[in-house]
């Protein structure tokens, strides 16, 4: 687990991700991963019904992807291992395929 999480994360290796560049994502493509985003100690998330795949509300796979990793950043949060000001992107597909310009976590990737 660890060498695939490190092969996801190793193109963003060392570099800094602009704020700019991630509201571009956003912009871009927030119908379809949600932002995550760590403000004065409390996780901000994205409105799921924004996202295509969590608009018809809970139930499913998807929405509990995306219920059990907001569960798990508020833990972290809580614990002081995760920092504020920390802003990233998840996905609540069952899979992705797509290289994104900034990360973006995911459940699984699909190789073809």
């Amino acid at each position: 687990m660890r060498k695939e999480i490190a092969n996801d994360l190793m193109p963003w290796a060392g570099r800094r991700i602009s704020k700019t560049k991630l509201d571009d994502m956003e912009k871009r493509w927030g119908h379809v991963f949600c932002r995550f985003r760590i403000l004065g100690g409390e996780l901000s998330t994205c409105n799921p019904q924004t996202v295509e795949v969590l608009d018809d509300g809970p139930g499913g796979e998807p929405w509990g992807q995306f219920e059990s990793i907001a569960r798990a950043t508020r833990i972290l949060v809580a614990v002081g291992l995760v920092h504020d000001g920390l802003d990233f992107f998840v996905s609540p597909h069952l899979y992705d395929f797509v290289e994104m310009s900034v990360p973006v976590f995911t459940k699984a990737r699909a190789a073809f």
